[in-house]
């Protein structure tokens, strides 16, 4: 199942819906998205994550690349409707130590 990914980004923060499986070629089309962003002015990043189905290790990479330069600038970040395969694995990695993974 092809990935998609609509992002609404309303004052300081940004939602991201994703749907599908995200493997190494998704991963790419979905950090050339988190560039188009202006970091500095989000506080708060939402992972809408009810829709995807598989979640390959470079996408879990650019998710924590993300996480680190929205952190730089006291930015939050948020996973929510996560499946609970991924959930675990997520939290296996303690990527919950750095980010919320509802």
């Amino acid at each position: 199942m092809k990935m998609t990914c609509d992002l609404h980004h309303q004052n300081e923060q940004a939602l991201f819906v994703l749907a599908g499986e995200i493997h190494e070629k998704e991963a790419v089309e979905l950090k050339k998205i988190f560039e188009t962003l202006h970091l500095s002015s989000i506080k708060e990043a939402i992972f809408d994550f009810g829709g995807v189905r598989f979640l390959g290790s470079t996408a879990m990479g650019n998710l924590l690349i993300f996480f680190r330069r929205l952190a730089v600038n006291q930015g939050k970040m948020r996973l929510i409707n996560t499946p609970p395969t991924i959930a675990a694995l997520l939290r296996e990695l303690k990527l919950d130590t750095l980010f919320t993974i509802e």
